[in-house]
Order: C-alpha cells, then structure tokens, then sequence
C-alpha cells in the first residue's frame, strides 16, 4: 500500500476538490488556509494519493460486498428449504 501521511491527503482532497469543480475559496476554507497561495500550493500537485490505489480497494469492497450477499441469500434459501423439510414431517 501506498505511504500516506496527513500532508499527502489534504493535497490529494484539495487536487480533486478543484478537479470536481470547487473554488480556491471554498477549498482554502475547507483546508483552513489562512491565505490562497498557500492553497494553490495543494492544487494540481504530483505529492497526492495514487488513484489506483483507491480504485483497487474499492474494487475488493464491491466484490466482498457481492459475495456477502451471495452468502446471505444461499443462507435465506437453505433456511427456506430447511423450513420446508420440517413442515414435511410434522404432517402426518
């Protein structure tokens, strides 16, 4: 995994805040700058998070996502079935 630090963070929020359409104004605010070339600093930097990275972790999140539902719903069919089973004894 990637070496973060606070610092790489704050450059990496303030790079795609602008990206995404915020203002210098509202990322100095977010970022607590008291003045905006400290801001611009943070902006369009090469010290930010690498993407990929995150792409990564989001891809094993979906597909841990996926195979916990899959669990759950085999879970809800056996049960289901294990259900069926029992009222197919108790009838006489």
């Amino acid at each position: 995994m990637a070496y973060l630090n606070p610092q790489k963070l704050r450059h990496t929020y303030a790079t795609l805040a602008r990206g995404g359409g915020a203002n210098l104004d509202d990322i100095q605010n977010a970022l607590t700058h008291s003045d905006k070339d400290t801001t611009s600093i943070y902006i369009n930097t090469e010290n930010i998070v690498d993407l990929s990275t995150h792409r990564s972790f989001e891809q094993r999140l979906e597909d841990e996502r996926n195979c916990f539902t899959l669990f759950c719903k085999s879970e809800i069919v056996s049960s289901e079935l294990s259900d069926k089973k029992r009222a197919d004894f108790s009838t006489p």
